[in-house]
């Protein structure tokens, strides 16, 4: 899981308003108000999650705004993923799909019938798509929308910082 995190990370860095590289260290996992300094974003873990590939868990607010997350569980489930039909491209579009949930994004589903839309009329897909990357709904498992946000996700992305 280590090695498709940073792709992730330096993706949302790269191609949004939110400023960060990908750093391998110790979490601080204190909320600001107990030390003064704001805790790791996402804190990355290979756990099972019941029914789900991943899951983002807020588990740190903020001192100041205590609606606000200050810190992330971002929970990936390796042995689930390892049994899909497509593990490695599974692993790209999970970590994908749970870093846009803790900035923010929310989930579509395209297997629902009508589909919902990727945010906005005509925009493509990308990994906040629910489910499988091999579903039948979706475009080809090793397509860029596996690790990358449509526009309209950014859109929602940069507004929030």
């Amino acid at each position: 899981m280590k090695s498709y995190i940073p792709g992730a990370m330096n993706y949302l860095a790269d191609s949004t308003d939110v400023e960060g590289t990908y750093l391998e260290s110790p979490c601080d996992i204190k909320n600001s108000n107990e030390d003064g300094d704001p805790a790791t974003d996402a804190a990355w873990f290979q756990v099972w999650v019941d029914d789900a590939y991943g899951q983002a868990v807020c588990k740190v607010r903020t001192a100041s705004q205590p609606g606000w997350c200050d810190q992330w569980h971002v929970r990936i489930n390796n042995e689930t993923i390892d049994v899909s039909a497509d593990p490695h491209h599974q692993y790209i579009k999970t970590v994908c799909h749970e870093l846009g949930h803790s900035v923010g994004l929310a989930h579509y589903n395209p297997n629902l019938n009508p589909p919902e839309l990727p945010g906005e009329a005509g925009q493509p897909h990308d990994c906040q798509a629910s489910g499988s990357v091999t579903s039948a709904s979706l475009p080809g498992a090793s397509g860029s929308w596996t690790w990358q946000y449509n526009q309209h996700h950014k859109d929602h992305i940069n507004a929030w910082f």
